[in-house]
């Protein structure tokens, strides 16, 4: 329980991004603390990081309601805002999830994000339910890509100068 109190209070952290898209993250926060004791919530804590990263992902491109959750997590992922280096302790995925992604499977962990989290989305606002325990990984992941597009990136002039 300890646990999953400090990741609840570290989700839940001001993100700096704009408007009311840290109402999400702090749902999500709020909602993983009651995980440890009610693992039905695991759905929709999961899915409340989910709609944060999406709105983050809005704002980051300025993109309207015509783009898609998934073109607009692969193109993050396509245009290296969102990279490995996001994520602070990408775990294997189990094998439901490795299925869901299909073959080939991309090669880096962000990739494998950019078409699982649209697939687990879309199912689950589709009426499958989802009750993994890995959520609780994942939404920390989620987290993690959101805040890669909070970081002030490196101009494109210094790219391979010493990083």
């Amino acid at each position: 329980m300890e646990w999953i109190e400090q990741k609840a209070e570290w989700i839940r952290r001001d993100s700096g991004s704009p408007g009311l898209i840290d109402h999400f993250f702090d749902v999500a926060g709020r909602l993983m603390r009651l995980c440890g004791y009610d693992y039905v919530l695991l759905g929709p804590m999961f899915f409340h990081a989910v709609i944060g990263l999406e709105a983050m992902l809005r704002v980051h491109f300025n993109a309207g309601p015509d783009s898609s959750f998934k073109e607009l997590l692969a193109r993050a992922v396509s245009e290296k805002v969102i990279t490995d280096r996001a994520f602070s302790d990408p775990k294997p995925l189990r094998e439901y999830f490795k299925a869901k992604i299909g073959k080939p499977r991309p090669r880096t962990h962000a990739g494998k994000l950019a078409i699982l989290l649209p697939k687990l989305r879309n199912d689950y606002f589709h009426g499958s339910a989802l009750l993994a325990s890995e959520l609780l990984h994942l939404a920390l992941e989620v987290r993690e890509a959101a805040d890669a597009l909070t970081m002030p990136r490196t101009p494109a002039w210094k790219k391979g100068a010493g990083e």
